[in-house]
């Protein structure tokens, strides 16, 4: 499987139950991809689903915080 169908399938179970991933920081949610050490984070707003960042398992958490 490719990183993007990975990347895909991760933003498919968010829009399907957003609620279900934990949350990490007052609003700010996080999923894991399956196969590969990334994480997205987004949060829920009342109308969509807002994807603040991708990022490697490896890098500083501290980069989705500047994006908020």
């Amino acid at each position: 499987m490719s990183f993007l169908k990975e990347l895909d399938d991760c933003f498919r179970r968010i829009g399907a139950s957003p609620v279900a991933f934990q949350v990490v920081r007052k609003t700010v949610r996080r999923a894991l991809l399956s196969r590969f050490p990334y994480c997205v984070y987004f949060v829920l707003t009342e109308r969509e689903i807002v994807v603040i960042a991708r990022l490697h398992g490896h890098q500083n958490p501290a980069r989705w915080k500047r994006r908020l």
